[in-house]
């Protein structure tokens, strides 16, 4: 190819490009900036950590001491465009790893001889050209580009390399550089549209779940017309990989959105993705690009009352959004805890929300099936902050044996002064605290420091923490700490005060709490009180990526088990869900027993009604957990890890035939990635003691493990509480208490209520361990005060086999 050629090439190529044509703002530069103004988001992907880079006002600065940079992104035929400099005799490298592996290739951008040339693992293509060095504070110029077979580099305007490639090759995206300083800014990226999604007459390719109706074409552009109810102009077909470019405007405070990758049947926010659009003033966690519900975006670039350009790159696990040619959202959906179990594959969808919306300009290039870069998804030391919340959401998480323990601090305050309520040695997460009366101000102290982080009247204590769920009564969070934690109430009236912590083992990753930089990842709380908002509600992952397994309903004789589903292999049963009469659960005449690795004994064997407890009518349509939830039966979200076989059988302890009794279960089969590490995987187990047994026991389990979950039932209007807690033969500070209001988190006088992690209803009370469940090597025991009189209960453990 001739240079004239490729250049005639290269311009009709260039018309085609992503932000080329009608930039959505008159004079801004085409192009999607690959940097953010003062972060690497995007591009902490290498095998190390970013370190030794600088990086302000979009301006990106390394040395020979930085470690390599790997961005989230990936690419076909492209343009890249970017300034740089150098100190005498420094370079930049940037490299086009091979998709999904392989060291692809490298191209030296620098002074002198040998700048831009091409290198294809350790094969030299094209030797470049030298380059005139400037006087600063001037700086070079350098385009890449890639269409079809050609690969070409320019720097400074002057064509300095090119060769031919093999059309089907994908590459991502690495910087580095191997001698001395080096700058770069205004890197921006460039890619083909793509094709139409609206052809600017009817809705070829899309229907509404509903009516066509509900939508018009006007002057090419999309528009809903009856902005009532809430539903999505979809497309027919379904994406995988993709770059999508829209441009879309809305009426000052509308609300609407972009759905991705959504299954068939499924609703985007809960089983796909939704990309909110909210034209309102501020940053909140569902702002413009915000994936709705889980995840808020790093910043808003949208403009009010315009046309605003979207771009997103679906690639993989990785998000990534452009609102007017800044990066507002990136995210590996691998590694967040809600996200990680939505489909790869869907539809994509126009969202009416009520708002006066238009979109025009609807294009989508399309990629090859697969997860992009494999080192994308190489193991990487989770935060303590993250691992604790992770509990919450994927109660799988609990049967890992990760090192974290747990303790208890309490306190009995009387009236007025000042007074130490915890000191805590890190590294470690305070996680709740709960007190028979909030009164006072607190005041937190991190790391021995003299002034306190946080100081907040007590009652108001969940406004100022990162909170889980927003429950204020016991206050639930994950404050972290690196080195130290002291909790210090003034001015309180008399009151007794539990605060629960997590402790961290050496080498687990842990930033103190401050209010720029709370010490959780992004996303992390919204994602739980978007769950919360969920199982509240009854729902469960509906359309998630894992298998189901249901059985059909069996009628139970008296005196009989039946088994009702099997599961052979190795896999985790990420929730199991009861169908029955409701009046099950007001007796123990039901049983179930969870039967796992062929053992000879059941797992758990308990009452149903004590598996789910608080379901019994009328109260259940308040009910309020992270851990049950009722829709179509009653469910519980206790993680069933097995390495071979499980099976669920019900047992009708009564002297009535049960009718129509059925169970199903999401199921993860095991993989051969991940089948080692489920078979080193605590098992659930559930020991339910009657009323009256054990004596003053209240639990008892040899062995080692972790203790997740305690249903109780109160005997016959009288007390329980506990006289100690031995973990190992050695009783635990701070667990004596009169009675069991205390444990569940709610003093009073037997009330029903509801919170994410407890409950009562009736002569049931529950509560699971999930921030903080005590870790045991050889024993635990809890033993009732003298004299109580014991009522039936179910102790939940993640037990080693």
């Amino acid at each position: 190819m001739n240079l004239q050629t490729g250049w005639k090439i290269w311009a009709g190529f260039a018309a085609c490009l992503i932000g080329l044509a009608a930039p959505a703002v008159a004079d801004e530069p085409a192009g999607l900036k690959l940097l953010r103004p003062d972060s690497l988001s995007g591009w902490d992907y290498a095998a190390q950590p970013p370190a030794h880079w600088v990086i302000s006002q979009g301006q990106l600065t390394g040395t020979a001491d930085s470690t390599p940079l790997l961005s989230g992104f990936t690419v076909d035929e492209f343009e890249l465009r970017f300034e740089w400099s150098t100190t005498p005799g420094g370079a930049w490298r940037l490299s086009l790893p091979d998709v999904p592996t392989g060291a692809g290739l490298s191209i030296a951008i620098k002074e002198g001889e040998g700048s831009g040339a091409i290198r294809d693992g350790e094969r030299t293509l094209a030797p470049g050209k030298s380059v005139e060095a400037l006087a600063s504070p001037a700086v070079h110029t350098a385009q890449i580009r890639r269409f079809g077979q050609t690969l070409a580099v320019i720097v400074d305007g002057r064509l300095v390399s090119e060769v031919e490639l093999d059309p089907n090759r994908r590459f991502g995206l690495a910087l580095s550089v191997p001698e001395g300083e080096a700058t770069l800014r205004e890197f921006r990226l460039q890619e083909p549209r793509g094709n139409p999604l609206n052809n600017g007459r009817d809705f070829t390719g899309w229907f509404v779940n509903n009516s066509k109706g509900t939508w018009a074409v006007d002057n090419g552009d999309f528009i809903p017309t009856s902005h009532t109810g809430l539903h999505y102009l979809r497309t027919d077909k379904e994406y995988a990989n993709f770059t999508l470019s829209l441009e879309y405007t809305i009426s000052r405070g509308g609300n609407s959105g972009l759905a991705i990758r959504t299954a068939k049947d499924g609703w985007p926010s809960g089983d796909g993705m939704e990309l909110q659009i909210l034209d309102r003033p501020g940053e909140v966690k569902d702002s413009t690009m915000a994936i709705y519900g889980n995840l808020p975006p790093l910043d808003r670039a949208d403009r009010s009352e315009a046309w605003n350009q979207v771009v997103v790159k679906a690639d993989g696990s990785i998000i990534s959004v452009w609102v007017n040619g800044e990066l507002v959202q990136h995210a590996n959906t691998a590694r967040l805890s809600e996200l990680k179990h939505r489909h790869l594959k869907g539809w994509i969808g126009l969202q009416d929300h009520g708002g006066k919306v238009r979109f025009r300009k609807v294009y989508v290039h399309e990629a090859p099936d697969g997860l992009g870069l494999d080192e994308w998804y190489q193991p990487r030391s989770e935060s303590g902050a993250g691992l604790v919340l992770d509990r919450v959401m994927n109660s799988e998480q609990l049967s890992r044996v990760d090192g974290l323990g747990s303790g208890l601090t309490t306190a009995a305050v009387p009236k007025g002064g000042e007074h130490v309520l915890a000191e805590l040695t890190g590294p470690g997460a305070l996680v709740s605290c709960w007190s028979t009366f909030p009164s006072g101000q607190l005041s937190i102290y991190f790391d021995g420091e003299s002034e306190p982080r946080i100081r907040c009247a007590t009652e108001h204590l969940a406004d100022h923490v990162p909170a889980v769920a927003h429950e204020t009564a016991p206050a639930l969070f994950c404050l972290p700490f690196a080195k130290s934690l002291k909790v210090v109430v003034n001015d309180s009236l008399e009151a007794n005060y539990r605060l629960e912590h997590v402790t961290f083992p050496a080498g687990v990753p842990c930033e103190s709490f401050s209010e720029r930089r709370p010490g959780v990842p992004r996303g992390m709380l919204a994602a739980i009180t978007y769950r919360h908002q969920g199982t509240s509600g009854g729902k469960l992952r509906e359309a998630e990526i894992h298998s189901r397994v249901a059985s059909q309903p069996r009628t139970i004789e008296p005196g009989t088990t039946v088994e009702l589903a099997k599961l052979d292999g190795a896999g985790l049963v990420n929730w199991l869900r009861l169908t029955a009469d409701e009046a099950v659960l007001k007796s123990d005449d039901l049983w179930l027993e969870v039967t796992v690795d062929g053992e000879s004994l059941p797992s758990i064997a308990a009452p149903a009604r004590f598996i789910y407890p608080g379901f019994a009518r009328p109260a259940a349509r308040d009910f309020s957990s992270l851990v049950l939830t009722r829709k179509d039966g009653v469910a519980s979200l206790l993680s069933m890890p097995f390495g071979a076989g499980l099976t669920v059988a019900a047992r009708n302890r009564g002297d009535k035939p049960i009718e129509n009794v059925a169970v199903s279960m999401s199921v993860e089969q095991a993989t051969d990635k991940n089948r080692a590490d489920l078979a080193g995987r605590m098992r659930l187990c559930g020991i339910y003691q009657p009323a009256g047994s054990a004596g003053t026991e209240l639990v008892r389990q040899a062995g080692s493990g972790r203790w997740v979950g305690f249903v109780y039932q109160q005997a016959d209007e009288t007390e329980t509480g506990i006289a100690a807690l031995e973990v190992d033969g050695t009783a635990r500070d701070g667990w004596a208490m009169r009675e069991l209001d205390a444990f569940f988190g709610r003093p009073g006088e037997g009330e029903n209520f509801f919170t994410a992690l407890a409950g009562r209803q009736g002569e049931l009370s529950w509560r699971y361990l999930l921030l903080a469940p005590v870790t045991f090597e050889q024993s635990l025991v809890v033993k009732a005060n003298d004299g109580d009189k014991v009522g039936g209960r179910l102790a939940l453990f993640y037990l080693k086999k």
